[in-house]
This record gives C-alpha cells, structure tokens and sequence, in this order.
C-alpha cells in the first residue's frame, strides 16, 4: 500500500532538501550530528529530530544533516520468520531442505538476519541521501564468508519522486507485513520498472 499525499519525516525532508538544494541556502548549513534542533529551512517533521544509529557519528558536521534510524527489532523479528517459513517449504521440496540442513541454515538463520540488519544505515547529506551497508558477517560468522561495505548517495537533484508504501497483508501466508518501504526515483531509475533506492524498515518514514 503506498501512501497518497502523507508528509512523513524522511520524504518531507527530502522535498526540502531538494529544493533547499536547488536554491543553495539551508542545505548547505553544518548542523550536529545529534540532532536538527536548529534547521530553519525544514519542515517540522525534520525539525528536532534525535537518532540513536551512531554509525555516522565520525562524519564532518558540515556533511550530514539528519540521520534516520532502522527499528532493527521489527526488521529482525519479520525477517527471522519469513526465513524460517521459507525452511519449512523446503519440505516439499527434499533435496533443497537436504541441502538447508547440510549447511545449518536453522542454526545461523537468526544470526544472518541481524548481521543483516544492523549493517543499515542512512542519513540526509549536504549532497543527497546515503544509503550504507557496513562489512558484516554472513552465512557461517567466518572472515571468508564478509559481505564489504557499500554505499550509495542519491544526489537531490535527481530525485524524482519519493513515496512511502506502508505495511499491509501478509508474507508466506501467515506473516503479517510489519515493514515500511521508501522508495527513491531518479529520472534514470525507470519509474515502476526499479527504484533508484528502496529504504525497507525505518522507525520513522
């Protein structure tokens, strides 16, 4: 379900920033990296804002202006029993739950599903929105097995468009969609055929 005509915090900001942007005035003011107590060129919604994620704590306060905190709780909970859903359809199929027990999937499930998430970080930058994934840990735990990190800033310029789909129905069946999507267009993103960047599980969209 995506929302029509909704003002959440992370699309109102951005609206801002692109135009602030575009005018080169507020966007280009250092703020803390704590908080945005003192923004006079966003809305409300961006205003006062306090984040926990402390992953972007090092940046220059000139650099990042807002960031936007995953509820890693409720991304792990639905994720861990998605995961364990799709285990037990396995069971229709032998070979592959042969294959998902050889490994010890069930084992290392839950521990993917929270290297995963907390590997999630994005913030409102002087120059666009960054999306990161930090190095993180997957399948069995061992160095070999690292995903590296990436990052991606989505410049406001060439944001298009910025709609938010909220939870609704269920996943596998059973699993009730808990989960919140931001979705980022560019014009060179092709609208519904792919997003330029999609933001699944923030606390506040």
């Amino acid at each position: 379900m995506t929302s029509a005509g909704a003002y959440t915090p992370l699309a109102t900001a951005t609206a801002t920033a692109v135009v602030s942007h575009e005018g080169e005035d507020s966007i280009l003011n250092p703020y803390s990296t704590s908080s945005t107590s003192n923004c006079p060129g966003f809305p409300p919604e961006a205003q006062n804002r306090v984040w926990d994620d402390a992953f972007f704590d090092g940046e220059d306060n000139g650099e990042v202006i807002a960031v936007f905190d995953f509820d890693y709780a409720t991304i792990e909970d639905f994720n861990t029993k998605v995961g364990f859903a799709s285990l037990a359809a396995f069971g229709l199929y032998p070979p592959l739950l042969g294959l998902a027990l050889l490994g010890c999937a069930p084992c290392f499930l839950r521990r993917n599903v929270e290297w995963s998430a907390r590997s999630q970080h994005v913030a409102l930058t002087r120059d666009g929105i960054r999306f990161v994934r930090d190095r993180r840990p997957t399948c069995w735990g061992l160095s070999m097995c690292d995903a590296g990190r990436s990052s991606k800033t989505v410049p406001y310029d060439q944001i298009t468009d910025c709609d938010v789909e909220e939870p609704a129905g269920n996943t596998c069946l059973c699993i009730a969609n808990v989960l919140s999507t931001v979705n980022l267009d560019t014009a060179s993103s092709g609208g519904q055929a792919g997003k330029e960047l999609r933001i699944v599980g923030l606390k506040d969209p």
